[in-house]
């Protein structure tokens, strides 16, 4: 499907907002309460209002 996605940036690289093709997956009813972003918190999208990134932590892990 076709999903609109804000930027996001991983280290140097910075991939604009767009619609883009995505691969949705759709854990239990859907409603965001699971571990995905606890397996993989680099790919997670953040509230930078309400959140601190650790962007050299996330740089490593890239």
């Amino acid at each position: 499907s076709r999903e609109n996605f804000p930027d996001k940036s991983y280290g140097n690289i910075v991939l604009p907002q767009g619609n883009y093709e995505a691969f949705r997956i759709i854990i239990g009813s859907g409603e965001g309460r699971n571990w995905w972003c606890v397996m993989f918190p680099p790919l997670c999208f953040v509230d930078e209002s309400k959140a601190e990134v650790e962007y050299d932590k996330v740089e490593e892990e890239i």
